[in-house]
């Protein structure tokens, strides 16, 4: 199975934190370890949550096309 490279960060706010801590995603059909990711803590989902429901009013207005540029922009 080939497998993107996962970020090895955390994206909050619209910038990359690297956190210390990680988990391994593994694939439920095989098993097999397919990347690891960050793991964010209480901390930092409050904090993505806050920033989510800031950004909510201009996202909700976006166009797919325009989501799927900063989606592709941000990787």
């Amino acid at each position: 199975m080939e497998v993107k490279e996962a970020p090895a960060e955390a994206l909050i706010g619209g910038a990359w934190r690297r956190l210390e801590r990680r988990f391994p995603v593994v694939s439920p059909a095989t098993g097999e370890r397919v990347a690891e990711v960050a793991d964010c803590g209480e901390e930092e989902a409050r904090e993505a949550l806050e920033e989510a429901v800031l950004a909510f009013p201009a996202w909700s207005r976006a166009t797919a096309e325009q989501i799927l540029g900063a989606a592709d922009a941000a990787h």
